[in-house]
């Protein structure tokens, strides 16, 4: 059996450890195995099925609070696990520390994948530093790793600066999603409504992501606000948890729409609530491709995005991008539009695209056999 060992943060609900956790319950487990590393003592909302599915997870110290004691970790546990692993997953939007990538290649472990999920990583008051180490890192890629992947075109040219580094040809490696668990139902859309209390005349807008700045969350409230002046019976659902989930609360009360927004938290029935939605609103400052955003589309729900979000992202005709630099208004009197545009429920160019899950499980699974 091949044990692969992945680079994460935490395993939470995210796009990036979606596709990861897509991945494992389609992969053949006879012949492949996950174990994680992550970067956090707190339990991941996925940490229970990965155990439930043989996995393993080991957590890692920070980086930034200590480099050394960091790398020392990263040696003893190559040290204490020879030859266990054949696959080094490095999940990541930033080459600025590839200290655990040096110790997998220090260590013999012959399959070495960076894998470029965002078309940005912001560090705040340290991004000039980021930035700096990762162009010096770029160019160390060819020794590091064997295989460069990506999600998108846009994911790609972030992280690599393009799509190949010397001798390395990035492969794109499409966010797949099971096509028939968000194949739309109309009984399901009803008994859903009807639990979160939307009746049938009220439109609902819905969001699915973390609460974090990339997200753009105040922007979003302001675009809901906006369509509930132009029509009282618009709604809206917010799904995820994260650092400014508070702050974005206390936005929708001065908007005065906190009767109209429903804070949903972490939830495990995306499909349900897609179904429920008359329109999906993401208004992110950037992305790489949004696994929310092909779910979406699997269910025939019409989605108005940022157009700072990769364009590979279209797969039906009911996708839709608009500026950032328009008002919340303009968001507002567009969304209003396409929020009465019909279901797109064949799922066709999907699975034509390459984005049905067991398409993607095939591609990785020759990938980490050294097939690719």
């Amino acid at each position: 059996m091949k044990k692969v060992l992945h680079y994460v943060g935490i395993m939470n609900r995210g796009g990036m450890e979606t596709l990861i956790m897509n991945l494992y319950r389609n992969i053949n487990l006879s012949e492949f195995q996950f174990d994680f590393a992550t970067h956090t003592d707190q339990k991941g909302d996925f940490d229970d099925e990965i155990h439930d599915r043989g996995g393993k997870i080991y957590s890692f110290p920070q980086f930034r609070k200590d480099p050394k004691v960091y790398r020392a970790a990263w040696k003893n546990f190559f040290g204490e696990h020879p030859g266990e692993y054949e696959v080094f997953h490095f999940h990541t939007n930033s080459l600025a520390n590839v200290v655990a990538l040096e110790e997998a290649r220090k260590a013999g472990i012959p399959i070495r994948i960076v894998h470029s999920h965002s078309t940005w990583a912001n560090k705040g008051r340290l991004q000039w530093l980021n930035n700096a180490l990762h162009r010096y890192h770029q160019s160390k890629l060819p020794k590091l790793a064997t295989n460069l992947v990506a999600c998108s075109t846009e994911a790609a040219n972030w992280l690599y600066g393009g799509m190949s580094v010397k001798n390395l040809k990035v492969q794109l490696l499409k966010n797949g999603v099971d096509c028939e668990k968000f194949s739309y139902d109309e009984s399901i859309r009803k008994k859903t409504r009807q639990a979160l209390g939307i009746t049938d005349e009220e439109i609902l807008v819905g969001h699915i992501g973390k609460f974090i700045p990339v997200k753009n969350h105040i922007f979003l409230l302001d675009i809901i606000a906006a369509m509930a002046n132009r029509n009282r019976n618009v709604r809206g659902i917010l799904v995820g948890d994260g650092e400014l989930k508070e702050q974005i609360i206390e936005k929708a009360k001065v908007l005065g729409i906190e009767d109209k927004v429903q804070f949903l938290g972490v939830r495990s029935d995306i499909p349900e609530l897609l179904m429920a939605m008359d329109i999906y609103i993401m208004p992110s400052l950037y992305e790489g491709l949004p696994v929310s955003v092909v779910e979406v589309q699997a269910t025939g729900l019409t989605s108005l995005l940022s157009d700072t979000i990769s364009k590979e992202v279209k797969l039906k005709d009911n996708v839709y991008f608009a500026s950032l630099d328009l008002t919340p208004e303009k968001w507002a009197e567009n969304a209003m539009v396409l929020c009465k545009e019909e279901r797109k429920t064949d799922n066709t160019s999907i699975e034509e695209a390459g984005f049905d899950i067991k398409r993607t499980v095939k591609e990785y699974e020759k990938m980490i056999s050294g097939i690719l």
